[in-house]
């Protein structure tokens, strides 16, 4: 298994697709589809194959009926989070209406996002459902990004760190 993965890494430019023979798949984190070939998970970034989502999206209501457009809208915003982090393994989305007196926001969007290591959260109440859905998109949004410049700034210490100590020993 290991010199397929090694073969591949090494004389191949692209890694493979998302969709098709390799797949995300669940368990031990590898994949076999059809025949011998195996893909590791952490190998390539996830991709989205056409229209397909390759995390896995867990839609649910609480008196609120869902329409076609309104599954759309939240499968676009989720897509544009998944261009964003590539690898968020699944996204939980909680539509609920409010109908107790008469609220100043009736609708509720909640959103949990499930990254490795990370769980990102974030609930926001609006008059109107789709924009309660895309304030709370914002809000995960900008959880990534400072996710993603923390990252950032641990790897560029740990690289200045390693280039003193080269520095010092050539010295």
């Amino acid at each position: 298994m290991w010199r397929f993965i090694e073969k591949y890494r090494r004389y191949r430019t692209n890694y493979p697709p998302r969709c098709g023979r390799f797949s995300r798949g669940t368990g031990d984190g590898w994949t076999v589809n059809n025949s011998s070939n195996f893909s590791r998970h952490h190998l390539a970034k996830p991709r989205m194959c056409g229209r397909l989502l390759s995390m896995k999206l867990v839609l649910s209501t609480h008196k609120v009926s869902l329409t076609d457009s309104l599954k759309s809208h939240v499968r676009s915003k989720i897509e544009k989070l998944e261009n964003q982090d590539g690898h968020a393994l699944s996204a939980f989305v909680n539509l609920e209406r409010d109908h107790k007196g008469m609220p100043k926001k009736k609708f509720t969007c909640t959103m949990k996002v499930n990254l490795p290591g990370q769980c990102l959260l974030a609930r926001d109440a609006e008059d109107d459902l789709y924009a309660a859905i895309d304030l709370a998109t914002k809000k995960i949004q900008a959880q990534i990004r400072k996710r993603h410049s923390k990252f950032k700034a641990k790897n560029t210490r740990v690289a200045a760190s390693a280039k003193r100590s080269l520095l010092s020993m050539a010295a």
